[in-house]
């Protein structure tokens, strides 16, 4: 655990996991928070619905990696489910970036 709160702390970017804290929060299990990238905003949509229905987890969208690593310097998250194929940069180059980083989150390339 050391290890990820420093490399939290040298990036900017933060890979806690989400408790809420809300007294008059229902859901008494954990959420599991995800950020969903992907170049395609309609996929985004209906993913994030399906997965926040039927699943105890937080979706949040970003339509390309720049705007994936603006949302996790902000906001903490669990796992990252990335597209392989995207116009700007791809999936596989995202993870590569975010190990060379030494951000050690969970990641799920989806294609």
């Amino acid at each position: 655990m050391q290890n990820t709160v420093n490399n939290e702390e040298a990036h900017g970017i933060k890979i806690s996991p989400c408790i809420s804290s809300d007294p008059e929060d229902t859901c008494l299990k954990r959420c599991f928070r995800i950020l969903h990238v992907d170049d395609d905003f309609s996929l985004l949509e209906v993913s994030k619905q399906i997965l926040s229905v039927e699943n105890n987890f937080e979706v949040e969208n970003a339509i390309s990696v720049d705007e994936a690593y603006e949302k996790m310097q902000k906001q903490s998250y669990d796992a990252v489910v990335s597209d392989y194929e995207m116009s700007q940069k791809n999936g596989l180059e995202f993870l590569k970036a975010l190990r060379d980083k030494k951000i050690d989150i969970a990641f799920i390339l989806f294609s």
